[in-house]
């Protein structure tokens, strides 16, 4: 759940209450289509654009694990048992970071926005204001450089 969620930018709420209902099979791959539990807003998502495909790949992983494709795609749990795992795991790997559910869809915001439009980034996001975008972005002095670099003084 914590990668699928580093790889497609969904919230927990999402993520936990994804169905297979919500994936679209089309000719190109995997569509993921919601209805955002915050926002109540719609949001199509093409997994098959995003990271290699790796948001195709765990769901592949997890349909071969039940027999009917109707149903959640994770098992359903809390955020609280969550985060609480997911702390066990950083723990374990020692990481000095906090690692919570919403560090994935930080993760994938932070990745993404460098590689395409802020405006592009909001929609994806779901988010109505720019700046609420903008909370998300740590951008680093290669990308600061590489912005200059492509300035036509």
């Amino acid at each position: 759940m914590f990668l699928f969620s580093c790889y497609t930018g969904l919230r927990f709420a999402d993520t936990a209450h994804l169905k297979y209902e919500n994936i679209d099979v089309t000719k190109e791959g995997l569509v993921l289509n919601i209805i955002a539990q915050k926002t109540n807003k719609q949001l199509i998502l093409p997994l098959y654009k995003l990271y290699k495909r790796k948001p195709e790949a765990i769901i592949q992983k997890y349909k071969k694990q039940v027999l009917y494709l109707r149903g959640p795609v994770f098992h359903p749990y809390s955020n609280q048992y969550f985060n609480r795992t997911l702390k066990v795991i950083a723990q374990r790997a020692h990481l000095q970071k906090k690692v919570t559910s919403h560090v994935a869809r930080h993760t994938f915001a932070t990745n993404l926005a460098s590689k395409v439009p802020l405006h592009i980034l909001k929609a994806i996001l779901q988010y109505s204001k720019i700046e609420t975008t903008m909370i998300y972005l740590h951008l680093s002095n290669k990308l600061v450089n590489d912005a200059l670099d492509s300035v036509d003084w």
